[in-house]
Parts: structure tokens; C-alpha cells; sequence
């Protein structure tokens, strides 16, 4: 069982299914913030999206860097002190660490799924990014309803 939180929502989407692909922007421990991107495959049928956005960034407790922050009274072993406000990692005793954020996406056809992978830009400019990309691609080999509608687009 799957149990996946969407922020904007405010809810979890549970299901029984299986994933079928998965990217991330995380190379290594050097990498502040990323993002992921899953895609699954529900027991009844439908796909599933889940788009993560994740932090190891942790702020100064009273900065205003992060409008996004939540109070912790401890960091963890790979937190990254903000540069801006510079929180004393070990002597601090209140951080304010930046909250990861998820959305998900659910749709009864593979191509309601890859709809959902793309984004637009403030210019009005709808693409794919490189990480939903990869998470499709590797997907698609694993589904091939999915496989056929990941080559055709259709637009209004």
C-alpha cells in the first residue's frame, strides 16, 4: 500500500499498485534542494504522479529567508546552514528547517498522467522537465499503454 501526501490538498492518496518509474535531482549530499518525480501504477488501473520538492536547508530561528519554514528544536545529521542567516548548527538551540513539498496527480489514462508532467513557464511556454522526463521514459519501458501514449501528443 502506497500512501502519498499531496500539500495542496492537504490529504493522502492511498493505493495498491506498483511504481513504474522514478527520477531525481539529488546527486549527492552536496545538493541542497531537489526534486523528484514517481510515477505509479494503481491496482484498478489508473496512474499516478507524485512530484516532490525537498530541502536540506535549514534557517537561522526569527530569519525571514523562508516563508515555506516550520520550527524544529534539532537538525539532522545532512542539514545545510542557510548562507543568508547562518544558523549555528551546534550550539542554536530552535531552527527553522524548509519544508519539503509533494503534490499528486491521479488519472484514469496514461495520457492524463503525462499531461500532468508538464509545466508552464510565466511566459506561457508548456514543457517537460528534464526530471519527469527520465521518470516517464523509465515508466513507459515498464507499461505499454503508457509506452504508446508517451509518442503522441495531443493539443487543443
Amino acid at each position: 500500500m502506497y500512501e502519498l501526501h499531496d500539500d495542496t490538498l492537504g490529504q493522502t492518496v492511498m493505493f495498491d499498485g506498483v511504481q513504474l518509474g522514478f527520477s531525481t535531482t539529488e546527486e549527492s549530499l552536496d545538493t541542497h534542494r531537489w526534486t523528484e518525480v514517481t510515477i505509479y501504477r494503481t491496482a484498478a488501473g489508473a496512474y499516478v504522479v507524485c512530484k516532490a520538492g525537498l530541502s536540506r536547508i535549514v534557517h537561522a530561528y526569527g530569519s525571514n529567508c523562508s516563508s515555506t519554514a516550520r520550527t524544529v528544536d534539532a537538525t539532522y545529521d545532512d542539514a545545510i546552514a542557510c548562507v543568508k542567516c547562518q544558523p549555528d548548527l551546534v550550539n542554536d538551540e530552535l531552527f527553522l528547517e524548509e519544508v519539503d513539498r509533494s503534490y499528486v496527480h491521479v488519472s484514469a489514462t496514461p495520457s492524463g498522467i503525462i499531461e500532468s508532467l508538464y509545466s508552464t513557464d510565466a511566459n506561457g511556454v508548456t514543457y517537460m522537465t528534464t526530471t519527469a522526463r527520465r521518470a516517464l521514459r523509465q515508466a513507459s519501458a515498464a507499461d505499454a499503454d503508457l509506452s504508446r501514449a508517451s509518442t503522441t501528443r495531443v493539443i487543443a
